[in-house]
């Protein structure tokens, strides 16, 4: 038998020796902590080692460089993990669902983690408002003769009122109106947003006038929009109602459909009953296109519908791509424009 060989006795003891060792149950010579025996395994998250100790399914912990460290502990659950981080947690894909910040609607995204904490209004705050603005309307209707110059007034007091009440809910039970609307900080994004808002200002203008001219070559006669009838008022009173239409109701209500009822429906993100449909009517497409129903049946004109939903999205767009109601507000002052105009001179040009 030559030297390099052994006999098969000692052989198979080398090789228990050797399955003995790779249980975990004995430590190594050189003073390395032991190999878990499940080291395969990939554990759950329920339970984590402690940070900066080395920890097996056994119990072992040990300091890394001196893996005799009395240090006990060895695992922690994750909820205390959780309470140990300087940062939030993000919640429903709050951030965006690819985690990132650079995408088209990361402003808007933002601005809701912004208002999540501080703001304890909700769908019951957008109801009330909207109930507001009903409510005025009805009684208005009441008081005032629709041939007499108050008539303009009736029309601009209920939404006005509206808005008001808004950001008086965001006083109350939010973050304040700059917070919960999003309302810029810094003139460099104030004409950021502006800019975005005359944008999809400008895209609404011209997709209503297609939308329009569907309309004519559908039907020869066009019903009357309400705000034609009170152009046999005097010059006066249709020029305030004329600025009201160019500025006051973009303001107010863009406050109300993409400030209040908006925000409403962004915070069903963060709803503990009725999840799946709370996250349905949450997410950002499902916002826009609500309000933008919601803005459109508002306005009681069904003939004109669409071109309202229509420019109830561009507005929502804005919205959505500058995280605030000013863009929105200045795509609603744009799409006002050439209405406002005719209530000023179309009485002057009709005989």
């Amino acid at each position: 038998m030559r030297d390099s060989e052994e006999p098969d006795g000692t052989r198979g003891d080398r090789a228990g020796g050797d399955g003995a060792s790779s249980d975990g149950a004995s430590s190594h010579s050189d003073g390395q902590p032991p190999v878990p025996p499940d080291w395969w395994y990939p554990h759950g998250i329920s339970r984590f080692p402690r940070a900066g100790n080395i920890a097996d399914s056994q119990g072992y912990t040990g300091s890394p460089n001196n893996p005799d460290s009395s240090e006990r502990g060895g695992y922690v659950d994750t909820p205390q993990l959780w309470g140990k981080r300087t940062f939030e947690p993000r919640r429903l894909e709050t951030i965006s669902r690819s985690h990132r910040n650079d995408h088209r609607w990361a402003r808007a995204d933002r601005n809701v983690a912004e208002r999540a904490n501080g703001q304890k209004w909700g769908l019951g705050a957008a109801f009330a408002v909207l109930l507001v603005n009903l409510l005025g309307f009805v009684v208005a209707a009441q008081l005032v003769d629709i041939d007499s110059p108050l008539i303009i007034v009736a029309v601009i007091a209920p939404t006005f009122l509206a808005a008001v009440v808004a950001v008086l809910i965001t006083v109350v039970r939010g973050n304040g109106p700059m917070t919960d609307f999003g309302l810029p900080r810094t003139m460099n994004t104030a004409m950021q947003n502006i800019g975005v808002g005359l944008a999809f200002g400008t895209a609404s203008v011209i997709g209503g006038l297609f939308l329009v001219l569907g309309l004519i070559g559908f039907s020869d006669e066009l019903p009357t929009s309400p705000l034609e009838q009170l152009g046999d008022q005097s010059l006066n009173w249709r020029i305030a109602l004329a600025m009201w239409i160019w500025l006051g109701a973009p303001v107010a209500e863009e406050l109300i459909f993409r400030g209040i009822v908006w925000g409403a429906l962004d915070k069903q993100r963060f709803a503990s009953r009725w999840v799946n449909l709370a996250q349905l009517v949450s997410t950002n497409w499902s916002v826009l296109i609500i309000t933008a129903l919601v803005f459109g049946l508002w306005h009681l004109e069904p003939w004109r519908l669409g071109i309202l939903v229509f420019a109830g999205l561009m507005f929502g767009l804005a919205r959505l791509y500058t995280g605030s109601v000013l863009g929105s507000m200045v795509a609603h002052s744009v799409n006002n424009a050439l209405p406002a105009m005719s209530i000023i001179f179309l009485p002057m040009a009709l005989p």
